[in-house]
């Protein structure tokens, strides 16, 4: 509700983070902009597994107006500008933790419709110990452009259809399981000037990330295991520009948390955070000459990255 309730939120639980005296974002973005920092320097985690580019947007800028999370399915969101807890290592600038519904107390439909977009939201009890939850948007762009014809001018169309869906299954009183995957389909079609060339800018963007959770909890011994995978796929094209990539990302974690009394405690854990990005690239060779006929450089990367980490700290409070 304090999400639904800010005036700056929109109803998006990154937008909400502009009311936070330590928030910095001037631009108006769901991008999270903490204490000065940019916002690639603030990590996102959902259910323990951090989610690259946590905002709707085709931009190669990375910029985006709305957040990938429901706030429908959203128990928890914890902030921290500065040191996050230990057992997600240093961040640079801050860190959110959010957390999806571990209970559904009733039953909830919703359905909306705008000019420019469609959506549903789903929340349904199985039974006393699972649950499921589903929404899904639709934006489309003809009845929006056919009342606002200037727009048309430039803007030929758009869309962006994602789905989303969290299962939640508490197996017995010491082990529950949680999964939350995301689809996201996006489209766009501009008519852009750029140095001596005009021509349509199109951009397609297809992703999806998969998070799968694992808790067992027995008389003071807490084990859990998070698996996350994201991929996506992305085309950019404009006179002689043409950019292809494709993302791939891992992440595997395992925590362990002792309880000797209620004072003292022992935590370890380890994790590995394994991301491979090809980008496939033609730009121009002079870069003011744009046309199609106009010479152009092939420019092919491939990123790989593996991080593996582990902690373990004793905790006493006497």
């Amino acid at each position: 509700m304090k999400i639904y309730l800010s005036p700056l939120a929109s109803a998006d639980p990154l937008k909400a983070l502009a009311m936070l005296p330590s928030s910095t974002n001037a631009d108006e973005t769901a991008n999270p902009e903490l204490r000065g920092s940019a916002a690639n320097r603030t990590k996102v985690f959902l259910n323990g597994i951090p989610i690259s580019n946590p905002v709707r947007n085709s931009q190669l800028n990375g910029i985006g107006f709305f957040s990938l999370l429901n706030t429908e399915m959203i128990k928890n969101e914890f902030i921290y500008p500065t040191n996050p807890p230990l057992i997600y290592g240093n961040t640079s600038a801050g860190l959110i933790d959010i957390e999806t519904e571990d209970k559904l107390e009733s039953n909830n439909y919703q359905l909306s419709t705008t000019l420019a977009s469609s959506g549903v939201s789903i929340s349904q009890r199985i039974n006393d110990k699972s649950f499921i939850q589903l929404y899904s948007n639709f934006m489309y762009s003809k009845v929006f452009l056919s009342v606002n014809p200037t727009l048309g001018e430039r803007l030929k169309g758009f869309s962006s259809n994602d789905f989303g869906l969290n299962y939640h299954n508490e197996i017995s009183e010491k082990v529950s399981f949680n999964f939350y995957n995301y689809v996201l389909s996006e489209n766009s079609d501009y008519l852009m000037n750029l140095f001596t060339w005009q021509d349509n800018a199109t951009g397609k963007t297809l992703r999806d990330f998969s998070i799968l959770n694992l808790k067992y909890n027995n008389s003071g011994n807490y084990l859990s295991l998070n698996l996350g995978s994201n991929f996506q796929r992305s085309n950019f094209s404009f006179g002689n520009i043409s950019s292809k990539s494709n993302q791939m990302q891992f992440y595997t974690s395992i925590n362990y948390k002792h309880l000797f009394s209620e004072k003292m405690s022992l935590q370890a854990g380890l994790s590995n955070d394994y991301a491979n990005n090809h980008y496939n690239d033609v730009v121009p060779e002079i870069y003011y000459a744009m046309s199609p006929s106009s010479p152009t450089i092939q420019a092919d990367t491939t990123l790989m990255n593996n991080l593996p980490e582990g902690y373990i700290y004793f905790r006493w409070n006497p």
